[in-house]
């Protein structure tokens, strides 16, 4: 699936809205480069500290953000008056920063 649908559809996969048993907490986004809203994206179950990447399918996923925090920053951008791919692109760009940081 898409970044842009992923991120609109994040409060299907928090803990508290699904009874399926790979939803939880811990969960951690990666997308493949370079992250735009049309990048493909996947959830995975955190089982210890996040790698970098992760390859699945052929296809070379990178580390995004913990799928808490960037539920958070959509309800911080949803009370912005922007459009759905504003709140998309910001969490995207807070990611490439945080990224840029930890480098």
């Amino acid at each position: 699936m898409t970044l842009f649908h992923l991120l609109l559809n994040l409060h299907e996969l928090s803990p508290q809205n699904c009874s399926l048993p790979h939803c939880s907490a811990d969960q951690l986004i990666y997308v493949e480069l370079p992250w735009t809203l049309e990048s493909q994206a996947i959830v995975i179950q955190s089982v210890s500290a996040p790698v970098s990447k992760q390859e699945i399918d052929h296809i070379c996923y990178h580390y995004f953000l913990e799928l808490r925090l960037a539920q958070k920053l959509l309800q911080i951008y949803a009370s912005r008056n922007l459009c759905l791919a504003d709140h998309c692109q910001r969490v995207i760009e807070y990611a490439m920063q945080t990224r840029v940081q930890d480098l």
